[in-house]
């Protein structure tokens, strides 16, 4: 059996984009719900690989491999993901943020 972790992090990242965002939106929650611990899992499944392996970069949508634009296109066009990514993020905080008043 060979291990392709690559082919893997992008399996994840479009299993968990079909699920997880929907009609341009990104749906919290999971099996518990929307919560602090579930939000941030989702915000990690992307964003660990995305900051921490040079291979999976976004930043420059000009040089970002095509199968991780594929990926995360259903997010934005290839252009716009970083700022889809931002903007999930930001959301996020404020939701944590309207959970703690």
């Amino acid at each position: 059996m060979r291990i392709q972790p690559r082919e893997q992090i992008l399996d994840i990242w479009r299993s968990m984009l079909n699920e997880c965002h929907a009609d341009g939106k990104w749906v919290w929650g999971g099996r518990a719900g929307s919560n602090p611990v579930s939000d941030a899992e989702q915000l990690l499944c992307p964003f660990h690989p995305i900051t921490q392996i040079t291979a999976f970069g976004v930043h420059d949508p000009d040089t970002t491999p095509s199968d991780v634009l594929d990926a995360l296109r259903p997010l934005e066009e290839p252009p716009r993901i970083p700022r889809a990514l931002v903007d999930v993020a930001l959301e996020v905080a404020r939701e944590d943020a309207g959970r703690r008043r």
